[in-house]
């Protein structure tokens, strides 16, 4: 008997319950599960940008994606106001939903962040076909990038924008200080009180990277963040769960 099955694993969701599991564990320490959970985090946060990219980016799959999903009647009212032309039907309807004006503002925004001597090249790839993945890869586009490109595309309110970039910054300051780690000489006063035994009452001194990975901003880095992903998933693909669904698959056997 063989089968075949294919689908797709989303990483996003699995660094999001590996955080999940590490905050709710009693035994990995406060240390331990602050810094991971804010690596885990920081990942999470990264593959569900790449991944929204990607599907953003490809708008003619999402108005296939579009007429396989929606009910026949929302479906028949949308074609009676696509134009009248002899571009194909998908393009026009990516064009009707606003999916294409979506991508360009994406891809205008990505190419504005490289060199200059690369813009040209990268709208060149682009209208070639290549995929998101491929054009991250080719040009090495910074996460940062990718939000800032994210949130134009999906008309985010001014003080909305400013938050979530200034939520992404904390957090991956505190991942990059995790990345790139160095030992750190560290001095504190204190005051010893008159009567306390002294192991008690020395501090234990801390590197800066045990303050910003803290159980409690952890915590707090983790729930803004799946704030993030719940804001794009609200504008952009409504998928159900984004967070929990682990992988999506079709198996058929004979």
């Amino acid at each position: 008997m063989l089968g075949q099955s294919k689908g797709t694993v989303y990483t996003h969701a699995y660094f999001s319950a590996s955080v999940e599991r590490t905050l709710q564990a009693d035994n990995f320490g406060e240390t331990c599960a602050g810094l991971t959970s804010v690596a885990l985090t920081a990942f999470m946060v990264e593959s569900y940008l790449n991944y929204l990219c990607e599907k953003l980016c490809d708008y003619e799959a999402r108005a296939n994606l579009f007429l396989d999903d929606t009910d026949p009647v929302e479906i028949n009212n949308i074609l009676k106001e696509l134009p009248k032309n002899e571009l194909p039907l998908h393009v026009n309807l990516a064009e009707t939903l606003g999916y294409k004006k979506q991508t360009e503002t994406i891809i205008k925004s990505l190419i504005s962040s490289l060199w200059k001597g690369k813009r040209a090249d990268f709208q060149c790839d682009f209208n070639a076909g290549l995929s998101f993945y491929e054009l991250e890869k080719k040009y090495k586009l910074s996460t940062k990038n990718k939000l800032k490109a994210l949130l134009k595309a999906s008309n985010a309110e001014q003080p909305k924008y400013d938050k979530f970039i200034q939520q992404f910054k904390q957090l991956f300051d505190a991942r990059d200080a995790l990345a790139h780690g160095r030992s750190e000489n560290v001095s504190e006063f204190f005051v010893k009180k008159p009567n306390g035994k002294i192991p008690k009452s020395v501090p234990t001194i801390a590197a800066s990277w045990q303050n910003s990975c803290s159980i409690e901003q952890a915590n707090k880095m983790y729930s803004s963040s799946k704030e993030l992903v719940s804001y794009f998933n609200q504008e952009f693909l409504q998928e159900f769960s984004p967070l929990t669904n682990l992988s999506s698959q079709i198996s058929a056997v004979s």
